[in-house]
């Protein structure tokens, strides 16, 4: 059966790329920084995943949390899987900072004040695109270094 995305995630994301393993959302609410990585798997919980899909998946949230970080400079993320909404398997990676409208409240379930426009998405989207190719890069590098 081919991987969806459950319509909550759907109607509240905007999907930047997926790769074989997880999908990347970045969330609607622009009041800050929110990523959601779906894996793609019908396990609900974190704690179910295979140990070499879990260490693939957490470099894949350092990765993204080091994008994060770098592109939008932000001090403190917060990193968690909650599933009271929706049971499908996802990571929120989120800005967690005194600036927020929300601090110190959690950020899902809520309205958002701005949503992000086409233009902001795209550049997003190709921010993250240009992220992954330069650590690609990286990784390449290391590999051929260690031959």
């Amino acid at each position: 059966m081919e991987f969806m995305i459950e319509d909550k995630l759907q109607s509240e994301c905007h999907l930047l790329t997926e790769d074989t393993q997880l999908s990347y959302l970045l969330h609607q609410n622009a009041d800050f920084i929110w990523f959601i990585l779906v894996p793609h798997t019908r396990l609900t919980h974190f704690y179910q995943l295979e140990p070499t899909l879990l260490r693939q998946i957490c470099h894949k949230i350092n990765s993204i949390s080091d994008f994060i970080q770098g592109q939008f400079g932000i001090d403190r993320l917060n990193v968690t899987t909650v599933g009271q909404e929706v049971s499908q398997l996802h990571i929120h990676v989120a800005e967690e900072t005194s600036q927020t409208s929300l601090w110190p409240d959690e950020a899902w379930g809520r309205a958002c004040k701005k949503t992000y426009g086409y233009n902001e998405i795209l550049i997003i989207q190709q921010q993250l695109s240009a992220y992954f190719k330069k650590q690609a890069g990286k990784a390449k590098a290391c590999l051929t270094f260690n031959r």
